[in-house]
């Protein structure tokens, strides 16, 4: 004896014939293919493989990840090497005695070294307002007694 159900319209099978079949028989094909390009490529040997590798790797990162998630350059109109003897120019550095490299090196030091003098008194003068502030409260816990 079966099942007699009262709904008019049996949802399992509606999803199967409209959802899970036509997915399962479109997976078909697709691995049906899949492995046909698989075996063809197989036949072709590595050399070939890494050249197509290579030239979609390629072609992904030219057309993908280049123009859409790389930021965009920021066009300047002087060269780097302006640039660079601007920045010469401005620290008073004769580029006739040394090589602008080298320079450049040096000067890079200097306002590395002035960077770090002013976050060490950034941090002491933060950690004196600290201990002013606990100082403060101390104080101020001491009072009412």
């Amino acid at each position: 004896m079966a099942y007699v159900s009262p709904a008019r319209v049996k949802w399992a099978t509606f999803v199967f014939w409209n959802f899970l079949d036509p997915t399962f028989r479109l997976h078909f094909r697709y691995y049906q293919r899949k492995l046909a390009v698989d075996r063809y490529l197989e036949r072709l040997g590595v050399v070939a493989n890494v050249g197509i590798g290579v030239t979609f790797g390629l072609m992904f990162y030219n057309l993908l990840i280049a123009r859409f998630l790389l930021p965009r350059s920021v066009s300047s109109g002087h060269s780097m090497e302006e640039n660079a003897n601007e920045v010469l120019r401005v620290l008073k550095y004769d580029t006739t005695k040394e090589l602008p490299a080298f320079l450049l090196m040096r000067a890079k030091r200097e306002v590395i070294s002035k960077l770090h003098v002013a976050a060490d008194k950034a941090e002491v003068k933060r950690q004196r307002e600290e201990v002013r502030r606990l100082l403060d409260s101390i104080d101020q816990q001491r009072l009412p007694k």
